[in-house]
C-alpha cells in the first residue's frame, strides 16, 4: 500500500491520491474478508466430526485420572483421522498424560 501511495503521490493530487489508495485498500480488505470467512466456514464444516466425537467421548468418560489409558473402539467415521484422536482427548481434558488405545 505504501508503494502504491508513493506512486500515486508523483502523479495525482493529494485528494485523488487519497481516494485511489483508499479504494485499492478497501478492495484488498474486502477480498481478504471474503477469503477468511470462507476459510472459517470450511474449518467448522471439516471439524464437526471431531466435535461430535469428543462430545460422545466426554459423555462416556466424564472424569479421567492423570496418566489414564482409555480403550476405545476405532471410529467408523472416515472423516476422523486416528492420529488426531489422542491429542483431541488430551486437549479436552487438559492432560497430556492421557493415552488412547484404539481397539478393533
Amino acid at each position: 500500500m505504501a508503494f502504491i501511495d508513493r506512486l500515486a503521490a508523483v502523479r495525482l493530487s493529494s485528494r485523488w491520491r487519497l481516494a485511489v489508495v483508499s479504494m485499492i485498500f478497501m478492495a484488498v480488505f474486502v477480498r481478504f474478508l471474503v477469503f477468511t470467512t470462507r476459510g472459517v466456514q470450511d474449518f467448522v464444516a471439516r471439524t464437526a466430526a471431531y466435535r461430535n466425537y469428543i462430545d460422545t467421548f466426554r459423555a462416556d468418560h466424564s472424569q479421567l485420572q492423570s496418566g489414564a489409558l482409555v480403550r476405545v473402539p476405532i471410529p467408523h467415521d472416515r472423516r476422523l483421522h486416528k492420529t488426531y484422536l489422542e491429542p483431541l482427548v488430551q486437549w479436552e481434558y487438559r492432560d497430556p498424560t492421557i493415552r488412547l488405545q484404539l481397539m478393533e
